[in-house]
């Protein structure tokens, strides 16, 4: 008769011990709604696929980050106007009338409000998505989400400052008699190529600053760097012609122009800056893509 010191009777017990506990597991998750929470993998189709059915939470963070945003500030939402109309007015002032640079025959200030407007949207987007893990730690180690859903909603709070920068470009527009062409319709080409750029950037640089923390402090330099290196508060046409082929390897110098010559009626960008600008914006996010589909697993670990 076997007894409890019996090495086969012990390995039965083990045995029934662990069917009857995962029992007892399955059994409480059907009870309680339950249900195992386990990344997607790192093909990129499926978090893509895993974000579709998420986004009520891309929506729900895409809301609570612009409301944190401007909650605490006096001024709140009055930030969004007036911080592409001082930005476009210091432009006027220090490129227009004190360095006397071509606007390309219309305001220098509503020509400095475009940059401004397309400028905005690839800053805000890179700098957002760039801190969305780091600043929702208990989001990627204690609470499962879609990881891709945190970049992705703060993209989507530059779109809602973008739409508002739109429609104060197009007051100011008005009130100088600027009347669009057949061009304007695709204005929404050019940002949504914008945005791709600056997404794709920016899901790369939110999975390397898990790891590498100091690469906060280099994208802060690199955005300024980049403004005064992009046409934002000048025209293209007033860089000097030896520097002409490493102005184009800039993608955003054919997109800015681009948005420009939609709304403003300002002179097209070349075909080499047009292609430079389109081809980047489109690799962009694939690249974006795969590289935070294969750093994911390792998130909660670093965070």
């Amino acid at each position: 008769m076997p007894g409890p010191f019996d090495e086969g009777w012990a390995d039965r017990r083990r045995r029934r011990f662990v069917v009857a506990s995962a029992a007892m597991v399955r059994e409480a998750r059907r009870a309680t709604g339950l249900v195992r929470l386990r990344p997607p993998t790192r093909v990129p189709q499926s978090g893509l696929a895993e974000l579709l059915r998420s986004r009520d939470v891309v929506m729900v963070l895409a809301s609570r980050d612009i409301k944190l945003r401007y909650r605490q500030a006096a001024f709140g939402v009055g930030w969004v106007v007036l911080g592409p109309l001082l930005g476009a007015g210091v432009f006027a002032i220090v490129f227009g009338g004190v360095a006397d640079l071509s606007s390309e025959g219309v305001s220098y200030f509503a020509f400095a409000l475009a940059g401004m407007t397309a400028w905005n949207l690839v800053s805000g987007t890179v700098l957002r998505a760039t801190q969305s893990l780091v600043q929702n730690p208990a989001m990627v180690s204690r609470v499962y989400v879609p990881r891709l859903a945190l970049p992705v909603s703060a993209m989507m709070a530059s779109v809602v400052d973008l739409l508002v920068s739109c429609g104060l470009l197009a007051v100011v527009c008005a009130v100088e008699g600027i009347a669009p062409g057949p061009a304007i319709l695709l204005a929404p080409v050019w940002l949504v190529l914008l945005l791709s750029l600056a997404g794709g950037v920016g899901l790369v640089l939110a999975a390397a600053l898990v790891r590498y923390r100091d690469i906060a402090t280099v994208v802060t330099l690199a955005v300024q760097l980049v403004l005064f290196a992009s046409p934002v508060a000048y025209s293209a046409a007033a860089v000097p012609p030896r520097f002409d082929l490493l102005y184009t390897l800039n993608p955003l110098v054919g997109l800015l122009e681009g948005f420009r010559w939609s709304t403003l009626g300002t002179p097209a960008p070349s075909a080499g800056r047009l292609l430079a600008g389109i081809g980047v914006a489109l690799v962009s996010p694939v690249i974006g893509l795969l590289w935070f589909a294969k750093r994911e697993p390792d998130f909660a670990d670093l965070i």
